[in-house]
């Protein structure tokens, strides 16, 4: 975990220094800069697309500019920017769904072979493991992603998703067994 999930840290407070002083776009850049790739990540894991990933990041720094002045008082920044990517991922797979129902029996046996072997096809892998989110409720996957994928506290997590704590560690737990119940009978061995 890095120094970035602290309240207060280093970045947060140029940050919040640049939107005291008014300086709306440079804090905008130091965002971009410093939680830039870690929100694009998020967003692909969750989404599985890469276009579809880069739109919803750049709605979530044109979102984040929008209400810039709220920032300087309000809270964790990166968490702030995890819930705006968080609500922006959902409502597009919502749309995904309404548009294109999942078919959670679509998990192919194709993970073959050792994923941390440098000379594997990796692309297998990952679409293995996106087929199988998928199989998973939107509120689970995204606590398995914010605290897996993210490295998110379940108390960021619980922050970011509205919920109570105990909720997110339940999620999070419950999705787990989902994923290892679902993939039992997946798994090449």
């Amino acid at each position: 975990m890095t120094d970035k999930t602290y309240l207060g840290s280093s970045d947060e407070n140029r940050i919040r220094q640049r939107i005291h002083q008014g300086k709306f776009r440079e804090a905008l850049v130091i965002c971009i800069q410093e939680y830039g790739s870690e929100i694009g990540r998020f967003c692909m894991a969750m989404l599985g697309d890469q276009a579809e990933s880069e739109d919803t990041v750049n709605e979530v720094f044109v979102e984040l500019y929008d209400t810039v002045a709220d920032l300087e008082k309000n809270g964790n920044i990166r968490l702030r920017l995890f819930e705006i990517a968080r609500r922006l991922c959902a409502r597009r797979m919502e749309v995904r769904i309404s548009n294109n129902p999942p078919n959670p029996s679509g998990v192919e046996s194709e993970a073959k072979g050792d994923a941390h072997d440098p000379g594997v096809d990796k692309q297998p892998f990952v679409n293995w493991i996106r087929k199988a989110l998928d199989v998973l409720r939107p509120s689970e996957r995204d606590s398995v992603i914010l605290r897996y994928q993210a490295g998110l506290s379940y108390r960021e997590i619980a922050e970011i998703c509205h919920k109570d704590e105990g909720l997110a560690v339940k999620q999070t737990s419950r999705a787990l067994l989902r994923l290892r119940t679902y993939l039992k009978d997946k798994i090449v061995v």
